[in-house]
């Protein structure tokens, strides 16, 4: 195997080093010269290494998850690796930083001028999984009305569970007073073929009206 300078390599199971890394904990550092198999090859893992050609100073440059070696594309998937910002068209200021990938919503949606329950998101799975759970409630006018923020799911034993999650300034989940409530996400595991509910429920009284948003990530 030929290592080119300048690559983000990797320590393999018998010592030797490889470009592209899979596994954050293998991380070696960046390559400082081209090396073959058997020959010795220096790394860096911070300061400012002079082995490129054409960098856009003060741009950022990931690792290219093929190669190894810097381009300014950040990957959305697999192991993201920051490598540093280019100082000069030949020069990386290299400060490795693993960042984790952005996970998006599988199903969301942001009410406006609600006065009754609303489903907020709604998912079906396909597969057992981990599931990340995240909203807020604005209430703008309570009345004597009460509400909750409430997720529906089957867990992977097969029982039904209804939770009532509780606002992040509050002690209990009821909300009787106007304000605005956000909730910590929350991650449940779920069974294959389930349905997952995100809820903003009117649970008593009258005279509520309110703004609300959820959303459904999978893990």
């Amino acid at each position: 195997m030929v290592i080119a300078a300048g690559a983000v390599v990797w320590v393999q199971s018998d010592g030797t080093i490889a470009v592209a890394p899979t596994d954050a904990d293998l991380i070696a550092g960046v390559s400082c010269q081209p090396g073959s198999s058997g020959d010795p090859v220096n790394v860096m893992t911070f300061g400012v290494l002079d082995v490129y050609t054409a960098l856009t100073i003060g741009a950022k440059y990931w690792m290219d998850q093929l190669t190894g070696q810097p381009t300014v594309t950040m990957p959305t998937s697999g192991l993201i690796v920051r490598m540093g910002v280019a100082v000069s068209p030949t020069a990386l200021s290299l400060r490795l930083t693993v960042v984790a990938p952005s996970i998006e919503f599988l199903d969301n949606d942001d009410l406006t001028g609600q006065s009754t329950t609303q489903s907020l998101a709604t998912i079906t799975t396909t597969d057992l999984g981990t599931y990340r759970v995240s909203g807020y409630i604005a209430v703008t006018t309570i009345g004597s009305a009460t509400m909750t923020f409430t997720v529906g799911f089957v867990d992977e034993n097969g029982n039904s569970r209804s939770l009532n999650l509780i606002p992040a300034t509050a002690s209990t989940a009821t909300i009787s007073a106007n304000g605005f409530y956000t909730f910590h996400p929350i991650d449940i595991r779920v069974g294959a073929g389930q349905v997952i509910t995100v809820q903003a429920v009117k649970a008593s009284g009258s005279g509520l009206a309110y703004d609300a948003g959820g959303g459904i990530q999978g893990l």
